[in-house]
């Protein structure tokens, strides 16, 4: 385990950022977890921060970057507007789930509070633009890679709540065909849907459609037990899961490996947690060994150098 505390100097715009939040974005974040899936995913987390103090850090910080050099390439001017004017948007608390689906493709669910659903529609679609549009700061370096993003909006309804749609497109012959079913696999689309007091985003539109109608089941983030309350952010980290997408995914590794990476049990996620306050930060971690000494015995056993793991009658990712 590791437990770390961070220290800001003394009035500098980084502690002023370093502000514990209000208690009633902790329980936002609660109530956004118990809007997503009860599976366990790669990665799940809760998040509960001044987003004032944090965004009002992040936009100077952005300001900064773009005088170094490749900054003005990167950072435009329009991306820090739009960043600055997305403060006002969100509540500072939400949820996240990370999993795979049946395919092994990326899927994603969140669920995160909009005081002003039409403001949070209208900075998202703006902040999108000036990042991925068609001259946004990152557009030239993915068409560069065979990767754009496309926004759609207004592609269909869920009950009343427009929807709009973020998509990765692939340009295959500017993409390594070694490396074209990682990055499809990789290619993480999904849907946004704006409501009060939350909005939510999923891969899959049944998802969506769930969300908005409040029937996933409730998210539980193991590091809220294994480390305890009173954290602002509290994170899941499944390596038996980011192993099994590992697995299924493929790429440059022997055949026995990826199958015996594919079929490994469920573990105990590493669990992590912070808290900021004072300007200050405690970042806490707990590592559970068995779960790493699981994935180096079943990569032993796949090439001959140890017993082979059991099969998983049910991997749950």
């Amino acid at each position: 385990s590791f437990d770390t505390v961070i220290a800001a100097k003394v009035g500098s715009a980084l502690a002023k950022a370093l502000v514990t939040p209000p208690a009633a974005l902790t329980a936002g974040a609660v109530a956004a977890a118990a809007r997503l899936t009860p599976q366990p995913g790669m990665m799940d987390a809760t998040v509960a921060y001044d987003i004032t103090a944090a965004g009002t850090y992040f936009a100077d910080l952005l300001g900064r970057l773009q005088t170094q050099p490749g900054g003005k390439e990167m950072i435009t001017p329009e991306m820090i507007t739009a960043f600055s004017s997305s403060l006002g948007a969100w509540s500072g608390a939400g949820a996240f789930h990370f999993g795979m689906s049946d395919t092994a493709k990326l899927q994603i669910e969140g669920a995160y509070g909009t005081p002003d659903a039409a403001k949070a529609r209208a900075v998202m679609q703006k902040l999108l633009a000036s990042m991925y549009g068609e001259t946004g700061a990152l557009a030239a370096m993915n068409k560069a890679n065979g990767i754009t993003l496309k926004v759609t909006q207004d592609v269909r309804k869920s009950g009343a709540t427009p929807v709009d749609k973020v998509e990765m497109v692939i340009d295959e012959t500017k993409v390594p065909p070694a490396q074209l079913a990682q990055i499809k696999a990789m290619a993480m689309g999904y849907e946004l849907a704006y409501a009060q007091p939350m909005s939510f985003m999923a891969s899959d539109p049944k998802v969506l459609d769930a969300l908005l109608a409040g029937k996933q089941g409730g998210m539980t983030v193991a590091a809220t037990r294994t480390i305890g309350p009173g954290r602002n952010v509290y994170l899941d980290l499944n390596l038996s899961a980011f192993a099994h997408l590992a697995g299924a995914m493929g790429g440059p590794m022997p055949q026995p490996v990826k199958d015996a990476l594919a079929k490994l049990k469920p573990s105990a996620p590493i669990a992590a947690a912070a808290s900021v306050g004072d300007g200050r930060t405690r970042q806490e971690w707990r590592i559970p060994v068995t779960s790493i000494l699981d994935i180096v015995t079943a990569v032993k056993a796949a090439n001959g150098k140890g017993p082979a793991p059991a099969p998983a009658n049910d991997p749950g990712f």
